[in-house]
């Protein structure tokens, strides 16, 4: 029966392509499918030997967080089923955080069931896999909650006086100089990971497996969250009479400094700064408090915004450029 109702479809002009066919029905199996492929890696990598049971290993830290995630994604209520008019939120936003929430319920589970079963093949396995998990969730789970309620400024007005809770009936000010922070605050979170995965395959021995497991577990996450912390939760605005900066990964700090109060800007290179073209802005205010933003993308235009508006409002000590240093 169920053969003459698939020969229907195929032989129907008005059916969609058999590639199409093929793909949704993928689809609608597609976490039974991740399932029975994680369970047959987990089988492998405990039955093989060699290179064999390192590439099940690590196909089954593959395949079990994708297996957790495609439940997420496809039986966690969505924007409707949760009261909210569609369209309110971004969509990515949820796809986010199911992701980061798929990884830490896999990351938690394997190194709890490791350690409950310490000591047989399938315990050393799932422990394994929940401490080469470790660092992508931290990274997941940081950045789901430094974009759960991080909003950008939109548009050319921004009133400065509402990050410090003043109520005033005056125009908001017009923003004149948006800085960019630069794709090259990352690159040394990349370079970690490349130097564990070269160090980890290569003929170094027990020494390079060692450095590279120090490497991704301990180095990798920290310069990750703080390369996360940098470009996608550091802002620098540039108003009519403010400066107006913001940090934080997490819990975002918000520092309207007046341009009047500006004492000093310094530009600080690092070499693949200065080799990419970003750098470290330092603003010194005149009582004394230096603010440093980093990764901003051509820090010189930053001062010569600033000089501007400074010269314009007709400040007997305008502020002074620091050397750039490396």
């Amino acid at each position: 029966m169920k053969r003459d109702q698939l020969r229907r479809k195929l032989a129907d002009p008005n059916a969609p392509p058999l590639l199409v066919q093929i793909g949704r029905f993928l689809y609608g199996r597609v976490t039974r499918l991740l399932l029975l492929a994680a369970a047959l890696a987990l089988l492998g990598s405990i039955l093989l030997w060699g290179e064999a049971a390192f590439l099940s290993l690590i196909a089954f830290t593959v395949l079990l967080p994708a297996t957790i995630i495609s439940i997420l994604l496809r039986w966690w209520p969505g924007e409707v089923a949760r009261g909210r008019e569609p369209g309110t939120s971004a969509p990515w936003r949820r796809t986010l955080n199911l992701l980061a929430g798929g990884m830490v319920v896999t990351t938690l589970g394997s190194l709890i069931a490791g350690v409950g079963l310490f000591g047989t093949a399938a315990g050393i396995m799932l422990l394994t896999t929940g401490l080469l998990l470790l660092p992508p969730g931290i990274s997941l789970t940081l950045l789901a909650l430094s974009m759960r309620y991080r909003f950008r400024v939109g548009g050319t007005a921004y009133d400065p006086r509402k990050q410090l809770g003043e109520e005033t009936a005056e125009p908001p000010e017009r923003v004149l100089y948006r800085a960019e922070v630069h794709w090259g605050v990352l690159l040394p979170a990349v370079l970690a990971l490349l130097t564990s995965a070269l160090l980890a395959v290569g003929p170094f021995g027990v020494v390079g497996q060692v450095i590279a497991t120090i490497l991704y577990v301990l180095v990798f996450p920290g310069l990750a969250a703080y390369a996360q912390g940098v470009y996608f939760d550091t802002e620098l605005r540039v108003t009519e009479n403010h400066l107006v900066v913001e940090t934080g990964l997490i819990v975002v700090h918000s520092r309207v400094i007046p341009l009047s109060d500006v004492q000093a800007l310094g530009v600080h290179y690092t070499w693949l700064g200065r080799l990419l073209g970003y750098g470290r802005v330092v603003i010194t205010t005149r009582d004394g408090v230096c603010v440093i933003v980093p990764g901003i993308v051509d820090p010189f235009g930053i001062y010569q915004v600033v000089m501007s508006r400074v010269m314009h409002g007709g400040q007997q000590e305008p502020a002074r450029l620091v050397a750039p240093a490396l």
